[in-house]
């Protein structure tokens, strides 16, 4: 034992940082299993390579955005979709849903992204990632020439029409 100590105090330089390390290796092993933690492994880049076809999840009844033009769709985000297939060598395939399904479609699998008048809900954080927004609207009230409305009170009485599931439901 007091050879061990001995060893120990002449080398007292070389353990502590032989632990130190051993600390930081745990230390950044710890830090990479919590990141994948937070990061599962998502497929569906693997999937659209294979199949050349994007999915994309939209609500078709926001205008100029996406909005059915007879048969088809059109819309600033159809657009949108179309160049983000094009650098990836893929195709567009679109998924028409109502804007309470969207993140139901990513969830299952029905929809690889979602390229829809989405705003950023802090309580889906830890199940999708968020983009940069590519445009900031905000929410207006819409009113008949003549009429005031300068306070919430004013709304008193009023309709109210909002699209169920959108942030103006939430906001309504």
């Amino acid at each position: 034992m007091n050879r061990l100590r001995g060893w120990l105090l002449r080398h007292d330089r070389i353990v502590r940082r032989a632990i130190a390390s051993v600390g930081l290796l745990l230390l950044a092993l710890d830090l990479v299993l919590q990141w994948k933690a937070l990061h599962p492994y998502d497929p569906s880049l693997q999937r659209v390579q294979e199949t050349g076809i994007l999915r994309v999840g939209l609500d078709p009844t926001y205008p100029p955005f996406s909005v059915f033009a007879g048969e088809s769709i059109i819309g600033l985000d159809v657009d949108l979709a179309e160049a983000i297939a094009a650098r990836l060598g893929a195709r567009v395939q679109l998924v028409p849903l109502g804007i309470d399904g969207l993140y139901d479609a990513l969830k299952t699998g029905q929809a690889d992204v979602l390229i829809s008048a989405l705003t950023v809900d802090p309580w889906r954080m830890s199940d999708v990632i968020y983009t940069r927004s590519y445009i900031d609207v905000g929410q207006v009230i819409v009113k008949r020439a003549g009429a005031s409305y300068l306070r919430l009170r004013d709304l008193a009485g009023q309709a109210v029409s909002v699209e169920y599931g959108s942030a103006a439901d939430e906001v309504a």
